[in-house]
């Protein structure tokens, strides 16, 4: 669980195998580095993989530093930058 507040969070997989039901409830808000390129060149930020009956619940949010992270793309140009996702 991630209570209400803000929390800064780099890069993270969170990876299985996982057989038994896991929730993961977000109440706050989990916020991305506004620099792109602290990714380390990979295309997601929040990864969940090989996780069997998996929920995402909760009001939080995930603050991808959308408006921060793309006044550095250079309209695209800038080969450090990579998307900001999260796999489900």
């Amino acid at each position: 669980m991630v209570p209400n507040g803000t929390y800064k969070l780099g890069q993270v997989e969170l990876r299985g195998p996982c057989k038994g039901p896991i929730e993961v409830q977000v109440d706050g808000t989990i916020r991305a580095p506004a620099d792109p390129s602290q990714l380390k060149g990979e295309d997601q930020w929040v990864r969940f993989t090989y996780i069997n009956f998996f929920t995402l619940s909760g009001r939080g949010t995930f603050d991808g530093q959308g408006a921060r992270a793309w006044k550095g793309n250079d309209g695209g140009n800038n080969k450090n930058f990579k998307k900001l996702s999260m796999v489900l």
